[in-house]
């Protein structure tokens, strides 16, 4: 029941029939993965120096030159370094590799075999969060910021922080459905001249001036 859409030049390998306790396919390139849920059946990709494992989710992985990217967009992806994975228990896993979640990418570098976890570079809203079918509206009359950013966060499953939080407390009126996630925070911080930045899988907003 999963489905698999390679990138072009892309191969996969699999047995004709999974065991009972596991799925496990091998990836040469890049594709995208909607996998099926089951809970006693996880699935593993194998890809070059890396595997990722999942319960049931959607995810790209991609190869840029000397590194290996794992894009989430949906449920939760465990990424860790290939090796016998029989051998590699759970404390294991954490210590050499790294959890994924919505609108984050673990990037692995095959040089010096280290991972980084960032935001993906266009975030869009996570399908559990919305009504199926229905696009989240973000229209707002004298709404607090503090309001506004909480709405994206819970939308878009990235934490946000005001660094001045008197910022919070100010007014904001304007439509920002149609906006991309950082477009809409450009149009926010630039109404407070206020400004943001993107660390790791966080948001930080930062300067402004604040209200009563």
């Amino acid at each position: 029941g999963s489905l698999v859409l390679l990138q072009p030049g892309a191969r996969i390998a699999f047995p004709r029939h999974f065991p009972a306790n596991k799925r496990e396919v091998y990836l040469e390139g890049g594709a995208y993965f909607d996998v099926t849920r089951q809970m006693d059946r996880p699935f593993f990709v194998y890809n070059k120096t890396v595997v990722a494992e999942v319960l049931g989710t959607s995810f790209d992985i991609s190869i840029v030159q000397n590194k290996i990217e794992v894009k989430v967009r949906t449920g939760k992806v465990a990424v860790f370094e290939n090796g016998r994975h029989a051998e590699l228990n759970a404390k294991e896993k954490i210590e050499n590799g790294v959890i994924v979640t919505p609108n984050q990418k673990a990037t692995y570098y095959e040089d010096n075999r280290h991972f980084v976890t960032s935001l993906v570079e266009a975030p869009v809203p996570v399908a559990d969060t919305v009504k199926r079918g229905a696009e989240p509206r973000f229209i707002y009359d004298d709404a607090p910021v503090a309001e506004v950013l909480a709405a994206l966060e819970k939308v878009y499953q990235i934490e946000i922080i005001l660094e001045n939080e008197r910022l919070g407390k100010c007014p904001f009126t304007g439509d920002i459905s149609s906006q991309g996630l950082f477009n809409k925070l450009e149009l926010i911080c630039q109404t407070f001249q206020a400004n943001y930045e993107v660390e790791g899988t966080q948001i930080l907003i930062k300067g402004g001036k604040g209200c009563n």
